[in-house]
């Protein structure tokens, strides 16, 4: 059984959150103008992926946004996720966490494999980024027809870390006045999903599904500025959580395994890129 300390939502309150994103309605104009306006320049090219890494207390925290740009699915053309590309480039800057986004004109889903191999070359851009991952947060955008403000998809194979984040993050969104609901109208467990992609190789990871009404800096500018603390508190709580699920390689002096004493902390450092499973089930 495993045990959880407290979560400290005193470091995230609303209050504080608020006033270190005051401006940031602006900020994600600003950027998702300056998307389009690459996308239209650069439109030849087809998908356009950016990646940032992470080197702060974040930097094992992943952030993605797969539908940034108007994208293809069965040949058929599917909008944008309007904002969460801008939103998750914005949110990984300020918190110097790494993300991978996609954004464009018509290219096929990364998230969605038929009929065109071409999404798995798409998804070789997180390759990289996942090699480092502990939790990754998978952001895309819903209708406000679906009800709640905020989905959690649990995908595939939601372990006991997954459950774990996932009821702190629905805590966090009632401090933030959310209505967070879990797994509907979207559970994230599409074979071809970032957040099963991640779970198959034993990262703790969750689809998070956002309403139209929270992303749009203009219409809704004071939400914009609550759904910015809430995603810094999740960052900061996926941190807490992955530091649990797959601990950082000790140093040499630390004890290892029964069978590895005397191979120092290059064999945890070997077997936590390698996801090896712990006795007690976890990956390290």
């Amino acid at each position: 059984m495993v045990s959880f300390p407290p979560t400290p939502l005193r470091s995230l309150s609303p209050e504080a959150l608020g006033r270190f994103f005051a401006d940031f309605p602006l900020a994600l104009l600003h950027r998702e103008n300056a998307n389009w306006r690459y996308a239209e320049q650069h439109s030849q090219q087809g998908p356009l992926v950016e990646q940032r890494q992470g080197r702060g207390p974040y930097r094992h925290v992943l952030l993605t946004a797969p539908h940034g740009g108007t994208h293809l699915r069965d040949l058929l053309r599917k909008p944008a996720d309007q904002y969460t590309a801008s939103l998750v480039q914005v949110m990984g800057g300020r918190l110097d966490a790494p993300f991978v986004v996609w954004f464009g004109r018509d290219y096929p889903d990364p998230v969605f494999s038929r009929p065109d191999p071409e999404p798995v070359r798409l998804r070789e851009a997180l390759v990289i980024p996942m090699l480092s991952a502990k939790v990754v947060l998978d952001v895309h955008g819903m209708k406000d027809s679906h009800g709640p403000d905020i989905c959690i998809g649990m995908g595939p194979a939601p372990g006991v870390y997954e459950k774990e984040l996932a009821a702190r993050l629905e805590q966090l969104g009632k401090t933030f006045g959310f209505d967070v609901s879990r797994n509907t109208p979207f559970r994230g467990d599409r074979s071809t999903s970032i957040t099963s992609l991640a779970q198959s190789m034993g990262i703790v990871a969750l689809q998070l599904e956002i309403a139209h009404r929270l992303r749009d800096p203009v219409k809704n500018p004071e939400g914009v500025v609550r759904l910015a603390g809430w995603i810094a508190g999740a960052v900061e709580l996926s941190r807490q959580v992955g530091a649990m699920a797959v601990p950082d390689p000790p140093s040499s002096s630390a004890k290892l395994p029964p069978g590895k004493q005397g191979k120092g902390a290059s064999w945890w450092k070997r077997a936590w890129r390698r996801r090896e499973p712990a006795p007690d089930g976890r990956y390290i």
